[in-house]
């Protein structure tokens, strides 16, 4: 406080290496499109072909809600372990095969 430090401005939990946790988010969102994409191509009665496109929605670690309400109380509030999320999304776009 006397060296000025007297406002914070909040907390935020990371991870120091993300790109494991990344890969891993953006290869398990690639999967998860070619399961939908073979469901609608079933229920179409098509099947899938090769991917023509794959755009990245890049990959986000969303603060959690205990941040949030942690920097609205008055009193001081103890630092609990947690879970924190990395997830990515991809718009892939498939052939349709006959």
């Amino acid at each position: 406080v006397s060296a000025g430090a007297n406002t914070l401005g909040g907390i935020t939990f990371g991870l120091q290496e993300i790109d494991a946790a990344r890969d891993e988010a953006q290869a398990l969102a690639i999967a998860d499109a070619r399961a939908k994409a073979d469901t609608y191509a079933q229920a179409a009665g098509v099947s899938v072909g090769p991917v023509l496109s794959i755009s990245d929605g890049g990959a986000v670690m969303p603060q959690g809600r205990m941040m949030f309400e942690a920097s609205m109380a008055d009193a001081a509030v103890p630092v609990a372990p947690g879970e924190l999320t990395v997830s990515a999304q991809v718009d892939v776009v498939y052939e349709i095969a006959d």
